[in-house]
């Protein structure tokens, strides 16, 4: 399994230099230059550089601190989605984003503040991201201390003595190779996620030039 996270680990690679250029294309698409392209470059500068830290500290034993990078990607993914809820211009949500409101404090066309919560919820009702809910409550455990740090740092030696190993050293050894390959997998989908909704901005940017002509 270990070849199948390191050969995932190579293909995100490759996902960063396609977000890079997503990102270039989202500013240099006509007609115009958006206040939401700000929005979106800075976005996607975080959500490149989490994935460089995250694979490096992949490969350097260190799921303890790379885990978490999962949930802070997933976490671009939600605000990248939170446009798709509100009912007024774009480039004045990115206005309110870029001087300093919070997401979380701006309402949707129903009038719910954005939240994580609202947001998980909504995004989760779409086919391709219904994974969402369980990506962002495992995400949450490795943010906060709990038993997922707890088991992290403990190894069952013999089950029939009932004894365990322990550590507190520079390794991720005790971490089952499945929960790598996990981590990696939803780093993809979480990735792709954002390729996607980069697209469908370049696209509808793509259309005013067409609906102008």
């Amino acid at each position: 399994m270990q070849e199948q996270i390191n050969k995932l680990l190579n293909e995100l690679e490759e996902k960063i230099k396609a977000l890079t250029q997503l990102g270039k294309a989202s500013l240099l698409t006509p007609p115009h230059f958006y206040t939401f392209d700000i929005f979106v470059n800075g976005l996607l500068n975080r959500s490149v550089n989490l994935l460089r830290g995250f694979i490096a500290l992949m490969r350097d034993n260190n799921f303890i601190a790379a885990a978490p990078l999962v949930r802070l990607h997933l976490d671009s993914l939600l605000r990248l989605y939170a446009p798709q809820l509100i009912d007024y211009n774009i480039d004045d949500f990115a206005l309110k984003v870029i001087g300093g409101t919070a997401i979380r404090k701006l309402k949707d066309k129903n009038n719910r503040k954005m939240t994580d919560t609202r947001l998980v919820e909504k995004i989760s009702e779409h086919e391709n991201f219904d994974w969402v809910q369980k990506v962002y409550d495992t995400g949450n455990a490795y943010i906060h201390y709990s038993d997922q740090l707890i088991f992290a740092s403990m190894k069952t030696k013999d089950k029939e003595e009932r004894t365990v190993n322990f550590t507190v050293g520079q390794h991720d050894e005790f971490i089952p190779l499945a929960e790598k390959h996990g981590a990696v997998h939803w780093m993809h989908e979480i990735t792709d996620g954002l390729l996607f909704l980069t697209y469908s901005w370049v696209r509808q940017k793509e259309s005013y030039t067409i609906s102008s002509g």
